[in-house]
């Protein structure tokens, strides 16, 4: 069965890939310039953040359309 994703589902996803990047990104890299790691972590943090919204919103129309089928 193919899978069909929503807008939704798309920037959850996208926006977890990218969080997890930056967080890797933040801890591994020395400094090298102007932007701390802090910076990059709070971004990474709100990126997932974002992201579990995003799913849990998914999530709960998922459950509402079975619901409704039953």
């Amino acid at each position: 069965m193919p899978m069909n994703w929503t807008t939704r589902e798309l920037l959850a996803a996208w926006a977890l890939m990218v969080a997890s990047i930056a967080l890797i990104g933040a801890l591994l890299l020395p400094p090298q310039g102007e932007i701390s790691q802090s910076v990059l972590v709070a971004i990474a943090q709100f990126l997932v953040f974002a992201a579990t919204l995003l799913g849990v919103d998914v999530a709960v129309n998922k459950i509402k359309e079975l619901l409704k089928k039953e």
